[in-house]
């Protein structure tokens, strides 16, 4: 088995699966078809650094998709290609790697979608390439509020990532918007009336530190700093200082597992032995609960999209039950999402018919798409490319893994725009 993953693993940088074969046809379908009769879905996502645990077993969890859909969707076979978004040393994506990614799906005539990208920085980069390309993207994971709907900390947001003039970004998974308020609804059960926020540099961290601090102020927590962390390490106990000095009774640190993350939340708990601690969905990775320690585990919460998976549909747990089966492991948390993602675009590809390898024909089934018992349960995506689900999960740390505490609905928050 250690072998056989082994081989996975290192087919992961650049794979190339050839899926689509010549199953049966109804009588004059081939007539219907104009083009290409083979499409090729690629994905991009980090396989080096600290998220290559999830960028793997997202890409493991599409393949798993592809496999059961036999290679095909619709009249149309399906190849896919797996980019790595990362290099082995930046030790994380790369904006070059994301560019490059993303033109060669373009270039490529028989492209029809891209899974991607993990983290919302880099989708902030490819999404306008594809939109050029009109080929459709798809993340798991990227929840930037800016990406589909206003809210955001840049200007122009969200028409500047789409050029032309069309949508062809959607997601699977709830935008940060609805974090922020599970977030907030969080912090009330554990009675936090004084909140100081930390975020690192980067879209996704400035981004939900002003969601949250948009909820907090309504919801009447007062929010004493919004303060930019460095990721230098040597900085670390100087952050925690100025927390200190503040006397909150919750922080929040907005940032990502590729930030000081584990540092800065250590150095806070230890000068700020009475505070609150909360955390993101971006820092639910394998490295950072590894080493959070027992001081920390006992006042850190964390939100993330991905719930138990025994309080998701009967098809989630059949999932996780397959992927252990040929992976030899449980998934990371948002590889659930990815294979909701492939499952979604093959479903887009077949809802199109004879037309299901014309990009803006697809693009338009995706926009609109409503799902039934997936692995995520019932959801609709909008035409501004949100899912309508609203949910996320509250965990504590223990021994290095998540434990998950509570559902938080967010009803009346996710307003789908109608197709």
């Amino acid at each position: 088995m250690a072998r056989r993953l082994a081989a996975l693993v290192a087919a992961c940088c650049l794979l190339l699966v050839a899926c689509g074969g010549d199953g049966p046809r109804a009588a004059g379908e081939d007539d219907q078809i104009e083009g290409t009769r083979t499409l090729t879905i690629y994905m991009s996502m980090p396989l080096h650094g600290p998220s290559a645990a999830t960028g793997r077993d997202a890409v493991n969890a599409v393949k798993l998709a592809l496999q059961e859909a036999q290679g095909r969707a619709g009249l149309f076979g399906v190849n896919f290609v797996a980019l790595d978004a990362a290099t082995p040393e930046a030790e994380g994506w790369t904006e070059d790697r994301v560019l490059e990614n993303a033109r060669r799906a373009i270039s490529d005539s028989g492209a029809i979608a891209y899974i991607g990208e993990l983290a919302s920085g880099a989708s902030a980069l490819s999404v306008p390439v594809l939109n050029q390309g009109g080929v459709l993207m798809v993340s798991p994971s990227s929840t930037y509020v800016g990406l589909t709907r206003e809210g955001g900390i840049g200007r122009g947001e969200p028409e500047r990532f789409y050029p032309s003039g069309q949508r062809t970004f959607a997601r699977v998974v709830p935008a940060d918007h609805v974090q922020a308020a599970a977030q907030i609804e969080l912090m009330a059960q554990e009675d936090v009336e004084r909140l100081y926020v930390l975020h690192d540099t980067g879209l996704y961290g400035r981004g939900l530190a002003e969601q949250v601090q948009t909820v907090a102020e309504r919801e009447g927590i007062e929010v004493l700093e919004v303060q930019r962390a460095s990721d230098d390490p040597d900085d670390a106990e100087s952050i925690a200082r100025d927390v200190a000095e503040a006397a909150p009774d919750g922080v929040l640190y907005a940032g990502d597992v590729d930030s000081n993350a584990l540092g800065i939340l250590d150095a806070v708990n230890e000068m700020s032995p009475d505070t609150a601690l909360f955390a993101p969905d971006a820092v639910a990775t394998t490295p950072f609960l590894e080493g959070v320690d027992a001081s920390l585990e006992r006042r850190l919460h964390v939100t993330s999209p991905t719930i138990d998976p025994r309080r998701l549909p009967p098809a989630a747990q059949s999932f996780h039950e397959r992927f252990r089966a040929t992976f030899g492991k449980d998934p990371e948390p948002y590889a659930v999402y990815a294979y909701e993602s492939m499952k979604a675009v093959l479903a887009a590809i077949e809802q199109a018919g004879p037309r299901g390898n014309d990009r803006s024909a697809v693009t338009e089934q995706f926009l609109g798409l409503e799902r039934r018992g997936t692995a995520l349960g019932d959801y609709v995506i909008g035409s501004d490319g949100d899912t309508s689900l609203s949910r996320y999960g509250a965990y504590r740390v223990s021994d290095g893994r998540l434990v998950f505490d509570e559902l938080i609905e967010v009803p009346g928050l996710v307003a789908v725009q109608a197709p």
